[in-house]
């Protein structure tokens, strides 16, 4: 046996770990399995398509997501030492989804373990396990498979598998970096009113609210309160949305204006043009929408200053783009302020975002598809480019779908649980866009109307287009052409 010895001190890095690498493989054939028919099995399962890319990391959601609800339910994870099963899942769930819809408390239900149980699930979720792996396991690497390519750019959203190991380890380091600013910012402005309980809640909310889940460690008594203590409170709201913003718009973005920043490259990016857009304006529109529509809303903000007003609009247009936070109750809102919040969480985050809806790129599409139609074009056009009929059908794919979904589970929360349709509808669309918005009903679900939610959360961030093309069985067939049908619009 090879033993760690002070003779080795003069022996070469590399002969040392490939004596341990040969002594690692030797173990595995004769000890575990043998690696030749362990790859022979492999081999006959990934004709079946189970080890691609997408089915991976659905299967290493499915992994978090158990892992985390079992540790929930040991003793010492919450204060009364006891959680059900499906409330541990459905905590599991909504942390690994970044969703931030709760059925318990996170601050006063969870122990400091259980709380440091859904910090890492939320962590891992929403940078996605993937890329952890890409830089922790693939930096070693001189080169690496491309089947890691492919799961990386499938985690990161990278339009190329080109360049995407020094892309994980830069967004790995940016993430983190980040991440510290934002508890720094937390912790300093706490620190007077929590003590040195501010450094926990520093440190979990800036996790919490860059990979966009809207679970708070402030509400207290069963009140499911999020942020509302601090409505007018400049330094949370403007850190919290800043977080929100970063961490939404979408990781492969952020890569590339930092590589533009630091002038390593001469031009943004054709999808970095079009997510920064797209953002924009719906920061702008939100903003106005909710001024306009609540100015005078006495339980949300009649009772604000002018600029105090400004400031919780543009919380409350940042936070539907799967955050989940809120400084006003979202019940005191009006009916045509929640169908816009619920339009917002349909739209959701930026590709590659923490986030689910059916994203900033699939509005983008429908709006240049829609002038095209108004103008009489016959290309679609956006940003000075053509947009191919390809992306117009994966846009028409992914909103219908989504459309159908949301609707369906809307339709069996409602009937199940004896609801009014708008807040069925508010409940499942927070869900899907993995937003974590709240009219208050999360808690006084059925069982039923929880595991329809758990699943529409995990369909909302893994994408419910992506799922049902994982399960698909699509073998190509020469197409048909058909004659062409004339209908009246």
């Amino acid at each position: 046996m090879f033993f760690y010895h002070e003779s080795l001190l003069n022996v070469p890095k590399k002969i040392i770990l490939k004596k341990y690498e040969d002594i690692f493989v030797s173990f595995m054939q004769n000890v575990v399995f043998k690696l030749g028919e362990a790859k022979s099995f492999l081999s006959r399962l990934d004709r079946f398509k189970v080890f691609n890319p997408i089915n991976t990391i659905i299967f290493g959601y499915f992994i978090l997501i158990l892992s985390g609800a079992l540790i929930l339910m040991l003793p010492f994870s919450t204060v009364s030492g006891h959680i059900g099963f499906t409330d541990a899942l459905f905590t599991s769930t909504s942390a690994a989804t970044v969703t931030g819809l709760v059925v318990k408390e996170t601050g006063t239900y969870f122990t400091f373990f259980g709380q440091l149980v859904i910090f890492f699930v939320i962590q891992i979720g929403g940078i996605g396990y993937m890329s952890l792996v890409g830089f922790f396991i693939l930096s070693g690497e001189e080169k690496i498979a491309f089947e890691h390519r492919l799961l990386l750019r499938e985690t990161i959203n990278s339009p190329t598998v080109k360049g995407i190991k020094r892309m994980a380890k830069r967004i790995f380091l940016f993430i983190i970096g980040i991440e510290l600013i934002g508890a720094l910012i937390f912790i300093l402005h706490w620190l007077p009113e929590y003590g040195y309980k501010a450094i926990w809640r520093g440190i979990f909310h800036s996790i919490a609210a860059f990979n966009n889940a809207g679970f708070d460690l402030i509400s207290t008594g069963n009140k499911f309160e999020s942020l509302t203590q601090y409505t007018a409170d400049i330094t949370i709201n403007l850190t919290t949305a800043g977080l929100i913003i970063l961490g939404g718009i979408g990781f492969y973005v952020l890569s590339d204006v930092y590589r533009v920043v630091r002038g390593k490259k001469r031009q943004l990016s054709y999808q970095t043009k079009v997510v920064c857009l797209v953002t924009s304006l719906l920061l702008v529109f939100g903003t106005l929408f909710f001024f306009v529509n609540e100015y005078n809303n006495p339980a949300t903000l009649e009772k604000y200053s002018l600029g105090n007003k400004l400031i919780i609009s543009f919380f409350n247009s940042v936070t539907p783009r799967t955050a989940g936070f809120s400084t006003v109750q979202v019940a005191g809102f009006y009916k045509l302020t929640l169908l816009g919040i619920v339009f917002l969480m349909f739209i959701g985050t930026s590709p590659g975002g923490a986030g689910g809806g059916i994203k900033t790129t699939t509005v983008a599409v429908f709006w240049a598809y829609l002038m095209k139609c108004v103008k009489g074009r016959k290309n679609i056009n956006l940003i000075c480019r053509r947009i191919t009929e390809t992306l117009l059908d994966r846009a028409i794919a992914i909103t219908f779908l989504s459309v159908i979904f949301i609707g369906a589970v809307s339709y069996m929360i409602a009937y199940f649980d004896k609801l009014e349709l708008l807040p069925a509808i508010f409940e499942a669309t927070s869900a899907f866009g993995t937003v974590g918005l709240s009219m208050g009903l999360t808690p006084q679900l059925s069982i039923i109307a929880k595991y329809l939610i758990m699943i529409t959360m995990f369909s909302g961030k893994i994408g419910v287009l992506t799922l049902i093309l994982s399960f698909a069985n699509i073998k190509k067939k020469p197409e048909v052409v058909l004659p062409s049908g004339e209908l009246t619009m």
